[in-house]
């Protein structure tokens, strides 16, 4: 009736207006149109995927959350790279022990000697004759060639053994054997001899250090003598000799031009022990990794190495073996080798090389040079520095024992989605059934101590511990893993009113749980004899399950909903200037309900709020104590003309509904929700225009 008496009213008005020609006015009217409207539903309050309807229709609120992923090798276990250095300078280098032998024949004796005992000795090859006595002999210089064995060679330390074989047929005396180089003149031998019967052995040892020996050699016998054959006839043979073998040994070098023999520099077979500081390791999978290979090389030959991991293998079985070469260093300079191996997938037997150990990997280095047959120069300054081993290993998969430790873990998990919706209040629970699921995915027994467990709710500050004897602040088994198949071990706590306080942890609405969680590991020691293991898979988890029937006390619970207004529907918005807000609400649940709407513009910047008086009053429950008809109320709210500036510049509002739950005669406190319960509301506003009708 008001509506049409208002139309009614303009109509007049303008009827007398346009019959009069008057200056331009302005007059007040009222127009009353709808704004808002929307419905607030149980979905509103709990995310869809959350709610279970039972058979009477009754909600139940089902969550589950993962609370820790732990990843236990991760955090506890390190391999440390081991990485072996090894230096090789020229004193490790050798050149194979040497004998050269040098023969003075008597013909050759017989032509230093001349006319007449020479061409005496000479005449007489083949026959026996009497040789008279001797003296000031001498065997001239006699070559020695050595460069097969070197071309010069400076000696730290070393020896030099000299054999003096009397072949002639009478004896010899006051021999005077001198070696020289043949460049330089240095005398590396001068020895003394006094007597040395027909057949007979002379030996001497020269010590070699400090020398520097030619390849070109010269040995001298300057002074020797003979008494003869005593007047006796002895057979004269111009090939008898005197044969000198001079055979070089046990040489530690400062420098050397040679041809230097094949020969190992380094022959390493070892073991290698990680020190892991407790748990000891029979087997690891590599997930990532490598075998790093460094060299320095001074020396201008080519080092071949060898390495291998015999107890490391592939997926085919195939082991470690690395065979580089590195070149050889110009003269006067190195050349350096870097390059590392990926291990990518290697499963390596850390039981050493008698399969007794842990934390042990067997492997076999060797550098080596060849025989080029290349003459090279090396000092005592030239090396081989080689740096070798594993690096940045990472494992996928550990067996053995993995060592007794304690660990903690502790984190705050937020965004529990459960009442994320609901901004304020608590709730009274009757009943819940939450589940605490430990799971073990490392292959080792453990105990769990649940240090601490709160709920926190961020947005009231509020906080509660868990409460609960026997669960929190109490070793709990869990069982290791098994492999093949993969099973984790596990074990479940249940949470229920009669053994905790988990009603008030969850009263407060909590978004979200703070956690303290200690385990040890192998209580009871390494019982499972080496079996302890991990794999990818292994983690430690620990989740939270809940079943919470919506059936509660609501104290001044606050809902909230972004709905979009339509004032930018509105002709004229420049001409409203106050009015009237009308609320109407259809209410479906069981809940008287205080409203407030804040309006936002178009950035989401608060314009202003406005608070409805009256609360809305709660449906109206039935026999079963379930709301059987929706109850109507009209809450009303006057808005001046600052406030309807503001407003008219809103594209949306939050409407905030602070509940509290009304039970009936015969009813519980609590109430319990239905999946069909919902509130209908509607805006409407009784706006006062300011209309220009003109002239």
């Amino acid at each position: 009736m008001k509506k049409r008496t208002v139309w009614l009213s303009i109509g007049m008005i303008l009827l007398v207006l346009v019959s009069c020609k008057k200056k331009e006015t302005y007059w007040d009217i009222n127009m009353l149109t709808p704004l808002v409207q929307g419905e607030l539903t149980i979905l509103d309050m709990l995310p869809d995927s959350l709610t279970e309807v039972n058979a009477d229709e009754s909600l139940t609120l089902v969550y589950q959350d993962e609370l820790l992923s732990y990843n236990f090798a991760d955090e506890n276990i390190s391999i440390p790279d081991t990485l072996i250095t090894t230096f090789v300078s020229l004193d490790s280098l050798s050149l194979d022990d040497r004998t050269i032998v040098q023969s003075i024949t008597l013909g050759d004796v017989a032509i230093a000697l001349g006319f007449p005992v020479g061409t005496f000795i000479i005449l007489s090859n083949g026959s026996e004759a009497a040789i008279d006595p001797i003296a000031d002999l001498s065997s001239g210089e006699q070559p020695i060639d050595a460069t097969s064995f070197f071309q010069t060679a400076t000696i730290q330390t070393g020896f030099l053994d000299i054999k003096v074989d009397n072949g002639f047929p009478i004896p010899l005396e006051n021999i005077n054997l001198t070696i020289r180089n043949s460049m330089d003149g240095a005398t590396i031998v001068d020895e003394y001899v006094a007597y040395i019967g027909p057949g007979e052995t002379f030996t001497s040892t020269t010590p070699l250090d400090g020398m520097t020996v030619e390849g070109n050699l010269i040995a001298e016998i300057t002074d020797f003598s003979s008494p003869g054959s005593g007047g006796e006839l002895v057979l004269i043979d111009t090939s008898d000799a005197l044969v000198i073998t001079m055979t070089a040994y046990d040489l530690e070098l400062l420098a050397a031009t040679a041809v230097f023999p094949a020969q190992d520099l380094i022959d390493n077979h070892n073991n290698i022990v990680y020190n892991m500081g407790g748990p000891e390791f029979t087997q690891m999978k590599i997930k990532s990794g490598e075998v790093t290979m460094y060299v320095i090389n001074t020396i201008q030959d080519s080092i071949h190495i060898e390495y291998s991991i015999p107890g490391a293998t592939d997926q085919y079985g195939v082991p470690v073996y690395i065979n580089p070469v590195v070149p050889p260093a110009p003269e006067g300079g190195s050349v350096v080798y870097d390059q590392a191996f990926p291990l990518d997938n290697f499963t390596i037997d850390l039981r050493g090389a008698n399969g007794t150990s842990y934390n042990t990997f067997y492997n076999e280095f060797k550098a080596s040079i060849d025989s080029t047959g290349n003459v090279v120069s090396i000092s005592l300054e030239d090396s081989v520095e080689v740096q070798y081993g594993l690096r940045d290993i990472i494992p996928s998969e550990l067996k053995g024992y993995f060592g007794q430790t304690d660990f903690s873990v502790s984190d705050t998990v937020g965004g529990l989605s459960f009442f994320e919706s609901i901004t304020g209040g608590n709730l009274t629970l009757t009943d819940c059934d939450v589940l605490l699921h430990i799971e073990n995915g490392v292959g080792v027994e453990g105990d769990f101590t649940i240090n601490q467990l709160t709920a926190v709710n961020s947005r009231t500050g509020q906080t509660v511990n868990l409460y609960a004897p026997g669960i929190v602040n109490a070793p709990i088994p869990v069982n290791r893993a098994t492999n093949n198949p993969f099973i984790p071990g596990q074990n479940i706590l249940e949470l229920t009113p009669d053994n905790s306080n988990i009603l008030d942890v969850l009263g407060i609405l909590p978004d979200k749980l703070i956690y303290d969680i200690n385990m040890q590991v192998n209580p009871n020691g390494n019982e499972f004899n080496y079996q302890d293991f991990f794999i990818e898979a292994s983690r430690i988890n620990f989740f939270i399950d809940m079943e919470i029937p919506m059936e509660f006390i609501a104290s001044d619970l606050v809902l909230e909903k972004q709905v979009e207004t339509k004032f930018n529907e509105l002709s004229n918005r420049e001409d409203i200037k106050s009015g009237t807000f009308t609320l109407h609400v259809d209410n479906g649940f069981p809940f008287s309900a205080g409203i407030a709407m804040t309006f936002y513009d178009r950035n989401q910047e608060e314009l202003t709020t406005v608070n409805f008086s009256n609360p809305i009053a709660a449906g109206t429950l039935d026999g079963e104590c379930k709301v059987s008809s929706p109850t109507y109320s009209e809450l009303s709210a006057i808005i001046d003309e600052n406030t309807m500036m503001d407003i008219l510049r809103s594209g949306t509002a939050l409407v905030t509904a602070t509940f509290n739950t009304e039970s009936a005669e015969g009813c519980s406190d609590a109430v319990k929700i239905y999946s069909d319960y919902s509130i209908d509301f509607q805006l409407t506003a009784d706006f006062t225009y300011t209309l220009n009708i003109g002239n």
